[in-house]
């Protein structure tokens, strides 16, 4: 961090010279003036538009003070034009003084064995995961560090390999019991959905309709589906009792819960069983009649005294 501080302050020049002019040195060597993009983890404007110089041999380096060049653990080369006025050393950066980035685990390289420090600028290492194994939280399949122009390696740190999240679903959706209406595609791909119908009332959120989905990790939620409860009657599903003969019925065609259905005898001094004139069928709360069924009226049962 010092370093890049350091190097922010003495290379903070302005735009570059043309692409196409040319410096000769005392060696015999040119170098040619243009802009290197830095890696993007370096923002600071000052040094994303500093000259930089190549000579035929493909080093590559900065017009710097040699003291700069010293912090920037670069090697000295040919004098060179600084802009806005007087001149600098071409600090030839052409080795990585640190050693590349370590094999993450689960990870492995593809051309092995992995150089250590000191290694040429341009130098790539290829990382890849094991099979069923991926980089975590990118989505590139294989992962290139390279020794760049700064003498560093990019990246400098490779992310572990994880194992790779399910494509398809692992489990299959829960099953239905007898009352429940499914809607299955056959779709297996995280993300599928699977629809529930109850059929005989509402599931215990109160919704009649429900659903399954295949998450990311390949697993169906909910694993079981909430109960289907039956939903309680609104009204009987059938019209009262009819009256036999010799009862008169008298009913208003209501069948909602609590509705009623009146009975009396048709002549005149007749009862009931219960020794009632009239009888009452009442719709009950499970959506049935009770009574049921209406017996005849007959004569009153005398009443024995116990004189002669």
């Amino acid at each position: 961090m010092r370093i890049f501080v350091y190097l922010t302050a003495l290379l903070g020049l302005s735009s570059s010279l043309p692409h196409d002019t040319t410096y000769p040195d005392t060696d015999g060597r040119s170098f040619v003036n243009f802009n290197i993009s830095p890696p993007r983890k370096f923002t600071n404007q000052a040094l994303s538009k500093a000259e930089a110089c190549r000579d035929p041999s493909g080093f590559t380096g900065y017009c710097v003070a040699s003291s700069a060049c010293r912090a920037f653990n670069g090697t000295q080369g040919a004098r060179c034009p600084k802009r806005p006025a007087g001149t600098g050393t071409c600090c030839l950066v052409d080795r990585c003084p640190v050693a590349p980035p370590a094999v993450p685990a689960g990870g492995a390289v593809i051309t092995a064995p992995i150089p250590g420090s000191g290694s040429a600028v341009g130098t790539e290492i290829q990382f890849i995961c094991q099979p069923g194994l991926v980089f975590e939280g990118i989505p590139e399949v294989m992962v290139t560090a390279t020794c760049d122009v700064r003498g560093t390696w990019s990246p400098a740190v490779i992310p572990n390999c994880v194992p790779a999240p399910p494509t398809v679903c692992v489990s299959e959706p829960p099953s239905a019991p007898a009352d429940v209406l499914v809607s299955d595609g056959g779709d297996r791909f995280i993300g599928a959905l699977v629809f529930y119908v109850c059929t005989s009332g509402t599931f215990g959120d109160g919704r009649a309709i429900t659903a399954a989905r295949c998450g990311e990790d390949g697993l169906w939620r909910p694993e079981t589906l909430p109960e289907c409860v039956t939903a309680p009657p609104t009204e009987c599903s059938s019209p009262p009792p009819a009256a036999p003969d010799g009862v008169l019925q008298h009913f208003d065609g209501n069948l909602t819960i609590g509705a009623l259905s009146l009975y009396t005898c048709a002549a005149t001094g007749m009862v009931f069983p219960s020794g009632a004139s009239f009888l009452l069928a009442t719709c009950h709360e499970d959506g049935t009649w009770q009574p049921d069924d209406v017996p005849s009226c007959a004569q009153p049962v005398a009443t024995l005294s116990h004189g002669y």
